[in-house]
């Protein structure tokens, strides 16, 4: 009776152990983007080992790289139409317009890599992750880090005359575009031998390792970041003086910023040494942990990691069946386990508890922080809600005033905080008028319901 009993408790740890083993592997797939954006850590190991697709949604942007997870149905219109043909499992191609919303159901158009297009239900197709990761899109942000796929043609504008050529696998930055030419896509890019031109997106990818300690246009304050190579330090991009230098490893948090001039951008960082000031966006990139060492070191022996991950596997069930053990008899000699207490508000949106924290202190410099954070917001706010530009000014300009209620708010204090960034301390600004336009984002973001 006693090894009968023994085996179900071995069986049941057994199921329990694969359970929570599943969900942990969903968790990592889950956290890539959040730890990329946040600590600059590169994700690929954990997005191509452990999850390799995910769904499309309403804010999923052309050029989206896709493959068909079951046999798919090609239509000629959205919600049916025409039957174009049927698409077999795995097949592989990229978004080229909508979403269209039938019924509740999202349909995609899509160009599949033999040239066949037509549309798709979303229920059909998923993000092909480890593709898309390296796909510059109509959204990507200046400051990515790219290479070129091929021999490349570097003109002087969008479909113009050659200026010069790069081999493959030449490293550069996106410091301008999109721009379109003969119904085509064009970036500018600096590469690292100093040429600068506008490229054929066709002609790039997306260089994931050097990509997650870029620093880019929509990099969020707060941001650590380390110098890269000797810097000036600026009190002002525009009309400042040099205030001192940093060598190559010293380390920052952005505070400020972009700034641009000529072309460049630059961040006011805010030294370890508390020196203060304005550097290149060129001298900048950010401060990752050792963990990036050895997950690039994962992607790159990526027949290591995989018999690595299965001994993993294994040591992962068989702790997980001894913890089941341990727990069960804990619960016997000591009963459940009290639950601490929450002591966090539901609703709350912690980095607009922030903004206004900031606005509340003592310091001058923490009211233009809130502004300037406050805007940040604002900008994330009005992107996921499908406008799109260069910059936030021009994505205000896209939006009619009877389908955004505070457009006049937001406006006013996307003008407040221009001000700050361009005149810096020169700027008198009072903890009275900070929160007068800490309410004027508040106005908008309470419309959008995200505080």
């Amino acid at each position: 009776m006693a090894g009968n009993e023994s085996k179900r408790v071995d069986f049941a740890g057994l199921v329990i152990g694969l359970i929570l083993f599943l969900l942990l592997i969903r968790a990592l797939s889950g956290l890539g983007e959040g730890l990329e954006q946040k600590f600059g850590i590169d994700t690929t190991f954990f997005s191509e080992t452990f999850q390799t697709t995910r769904a499309l949604s309403a804010e999923t942007p052309l050029n989206t790289k896709i493959k068909n997870t079951l046999g798919a149905e090609l239509w000629s219109k959205p919600g049916g139409g025409e039957l174009q043909r049927e698409i077999r499992a795995g097949k592989r191609g990229e978004v080229v317009g909508g979403p269209v919303l039938i019924l509740g159901e999202l349909w995609f158009e899509v160009k599949y890599e033999d040239g066949v297009s037509g549309w798709v239900s979303e229920d059909d197709i998923r993000i092909d992750i480890a593709r898309d990761r390296k796909t510059l899109k109509e959204n990507t942000p200046l400051g990515t880090k790219i290479k070129s796929i091929a021999l490349t043609q570097v003109r002087d504008r969008p479909g113009g005359r050659v200026i010069s050529k790069q081999e493959s696998d030449a490293l550069g930055t996106v410091i301008g575009g999109p721009s379109y030419s003969f119904g085509k896509r064009w970036w500018r890019v600096r590469y690292g031998n100093g040429d600068a031109g506008w490229i054929l997106e066709s002609e790039l990818e997306i260089d994931t390792t050097a990509d997650v300690k870029a620093i880019k246009e929509n990099t969020p304050l707060g941001v650590r970041v380390q110098i890269t190579e000797t810097a000036s330090i600026l009190s002002h991009p525009i009309y400042g003086t040099i205030i001192g230098e940093q060598l190559a490893g010293v380390e920052g948090v952005i505070i400020g910023g972009p700034v641009a001039v000529e072309g460049k951008r630059f961040w006011e960082v805010e030294f370890k040494d508390g020196v203060i000031g304005f550097v290149s966006e060129d001298a900048l990139e950010r401060k990752t942990p050792v963990v990036n060492l050895i997950i690039l070191v994962g992607t790159t022996f990526s027949t290591i990691s995989t018999i690595v991950s299965l001994i993993l596997l294994a040591g992962i069930i068989y702790v997980v069946v001894r913890l089941y053990k341990v727990n069960a008899k804990e619960y016997e000699m000591f009963g459940p386990l009290s639950v601490l207490p929450h002591d966090g508000e539901e609703g709350k949106n912690p980095r607009w508890e922030k903004v206004v924290d900031y606005a509340e202190s003592s310091s001058p410099h923490e009211w233009r922080l809130a502004i300037l954070e406050g805007d940040v917001l604002l900008n994330e706010l009005v992107t996921k809600i499908g406008y799109h530009g260069e910059n936030l000014g021009e994505k205000l300009k896209g939006i009619e005033q009877s389908d955004f209620l505070t457009l006049n708010q937001a406006w006013e204090a996307h003008k407040i905080r221009n001000v700050i960034a361009h005149e810096g301390s020169d700027y008198i600004l009072t903890q009275r008028e900070t929160r007068r336009v800490i309410d004027l984002y508040r106005q908008v973001f309470a419309e959008f319901h995200i505080i």
